[in-house]
């Protein structure tokens, strides 16, 4: 029951953050109140990385224009991470090893990722755990303000 509130009240945290839903009192981003602060602006320095496609759903719908990018397109990592090819790979490497990327590997000891390894639509290749670290790195490249993580610990609710 306390982790159904929990999870309740994360979500309706983020989604009055990002002006989906109507709020009785303030939100404030970077102290301004987040509805004097353009839409597009707002969400484009927000980044979430959800635990499950279950999150995802529940707030997808309400989130046209924003930064919710966890899903991962057929084709390299490098393009996942850089789909408009505005960053150097020195750049693209440095956020998948702060992200833990490279750690991970190494204590798994699964077959080396690279900027040029072949990611699956969706990233079903990939364990959940390399999804998430990925769209971490994401969110550095792309210099998110906030970033948003649903607990990874956390079991998922039936």
């Amino acid at each position: 029951m306390l982790s159904n509130l929990i999870s309740r009240l994360k979500s309706s945290l983020t989604l009055a953050l990002l002006r989906c839903i109507v709020t009785e009192g303030t939100v404030y981003y970077d102290g301004i109140p987040t509805d004097k602060i353009n839409l597009d602006a707002l969400r484009s320095n927000i980044t979430i990385i959800p635990q499950t496609v279950r999150f995802i759903l529940s707030i997808h719908h309400r989130l046209q224009n924003g930064n919710l990018q966890p899903e991962l397109i057929s084709g390299t990592l490098r393009q996942n991470l850089d789909p408009f090819e505005q960053t150097e790979d020195a750049a693209l490497n440095d956020a998948l090893r702060a992200a833990g990327l490279f750690a991970l590997q190494d204590e798994a000891g699964a077959s080396r990722i690279t900027l040029d390894t072949k990611i699956s639509g969706g990233g079903s290749n990939l364990s959940t755990g390399q999804r998430q670290i990925l769209a971490l790195a994401r969110a550095m490249i792309r210099e998110s303000k906030i970033i948003i993580l649903d607990e990874g610990t956390q079991r998922p609710h039936n």
